[in-house]
């Protein structure tokens, strides 16, 4: 049976992550919402941020959680969920990320600018711009597809962007 989960005042929610047994929503204006039981009930989390999450991104370990959104807000859990740390990165709204590897992460800004972690999200540099991107996968040869409002492209595998070039 499928239920309707309410953050309680109205905000929409986004994003979703696992974590150590741990069932996490994320949202308009940094609410968070956690669930203990599988999601048949969720409660209201501490959350430092107040800006809207779009995306989250388990990282490779069960207990690590990258979660992404409005105007650079981009926060690291290295505890699935208990404490979060802000990742420093340009006041710009990241659109979408993915996992390229155990240790990296490319993540996507509203402009097309990727930025690269290499240290499973602690820190990220300015990597390649690309077209903007509201989804990003991995295809069978190694690639990265993107898409967006332009159409589907392709992003190479990590070593692309850790040149700078898309």
């Amino acid at each position: 049976m499928m239920g309707k989960v309410a953050a309680g005042d109205g905000r929409h929610l986004y994003a979703i992550a696992f974590s150590k047994g741990a069932l996490y929503l994320f949202g308009e204006q940094g609410t968070v919402l956690g669930s203990v039981d599988g999601g048949k009930t969720f409660a209201r989390t501490e959350f430092p941020g107040k800006g809207t999450i779009f995306g989250a991104l388990s990282a490779s370990t069960d207990d690590v959680i990258l979660v992404y959104g409005l105007k650079g807000n981009v926060y690291r859990s290295g505890d699935a969920g208990k404490r979060w740390e802000r990742v420093e990165l340009p006041n710009v709204s990241m659109v979408s990320a993915i996992r390229l590897d155990a240790q990296a992460i490319l993540l996507v800004d509203e402009s097309g600018m990727t930025y690269r972690s290499n240290d499973d999200g602690r820190h990220f540099t300015a990597a390649a711009r690309v077209q903007p991107a509201t989804d990003l996968v991995h295809a069978s040869d190694g690639t990265v597809l993107g898409s967006g409002m332009r159409g589907t492209f392709r992003i190479a595998g990590g070593s692309d962007t850790q040149g700078g070039k898309p």
